[in-house]
């Protein structure tokens, strides 16, 4: 409730109590706009979650809030600029959503990673999740619970290259043999080592989902050229092949290795 001052008309005395009545919420008055004008407009604010309440683990969540850096990943330094953890564990970089729709200043979308799946019991459980970026981290609380989809997770019997050979090549169509594939619902990633880094194909801005064709027991693509982002040279490079189910708690995957076309 505002303060009320008592009213004076010319002639009457003004008291000290009046006066200190009326600094008293010159103070109060300064202090409130300090505090205003000291909040930082740009901080990154997590407002809310999508879908409300809680979400199945293998599925997407969305968080809706502000002050989220675009583009999602820094081609030049090869990097994430918004980092979400749960936990205070960072997400595996291929739970990130890299669609036209799945980053914004406002919107970040990410698939709820079968890591969290130990700390999810049959009723579910609630996770600090944060996002953290140059303008600042955010953290607001969510529940993930088990999935209830009897979709069975993929298997991966073998991975074979042009001619039934053993080595992939770029450009060239790869087979991939297993079980529990649903054509339009399988992704295809591939996993890279950098180092101590795993670098996931495709997951940047501008790099397009690869194209998968087949059966349930098999499946067919063609591998991209990861070039420049991931170097192959002609000695080749050891790379991961990653089949993953919508629906599916769990994704499937199978070492192989790649060399250049020519």
């Amino acid at each position: 409730m505002a303060t009320v001052f008592p009213r004076v008309r010319p002639g009457d005395l003004i008291t000290a109590q009046q006066f200190n009545l009326l600094l008293d919420a010159l103070e109060a008055l300064a202090s409130r706009v300090e505090k205003i004008e000291g909040e930082e407009p740009t901080a990154v604010r997590i407002d809310a979650f999508e879908p409300a309440g809680q979400q199945e683990v293998g599925r997407n969540v969305t968080i809706r809030g502000a002050n989220f850096v675009v583009p999602m990943y820094d081609p030049v330094l090869g990097t994430l600029r918004n980092i979400i953890r749960i936990n205070e564990t960072p997400i595996p970089v291929e739970s990130y959503v890299f669609t036209s729709t799945g980053t914004s200043a406002s919107s970040l979308t990410f698939r709820v990673p079968d890591t969290v799946l130990s700390g999810v019991g049959a009723s579910g459980a609630s996770f600090a999740i944060s996002v953290e970026n140059e303008n600042g981290r955010s953290s607001r609380n969510y529940a993930f619970v088990r999935s209830t989809s009897t979709q069975p997770s993929p298997t991966i019997s073998e991975v074979r290259g042009p001619g039934s050979g053993t080595n992939l090549i770029i450009g060239q169509p790869v087979t991939v043999r297993g079980a529990n594939f649903i054509g339009s619902q399988t992704r295809i990633e591939l996993l890279y080592v950098d180092g101590s880094t795993e670098v996931v194909y495709p997951s940047a801005t501008g790099e397009q989902p690869i194209a998968v064709t087949g059966s349930s027991t098999e499946l067919s693509f063609t591998f991209p050229d990861t070039r420049p982002r991931i170097g192959v040279n002609l000695t080749g490079r050891e790379v991961s092949v990653r089949v993953s189910v919508t629906g599916a708690p769990q994704s499937a995957q199978a070492d192989a290795r790649v060399f250049p076309s020519g």
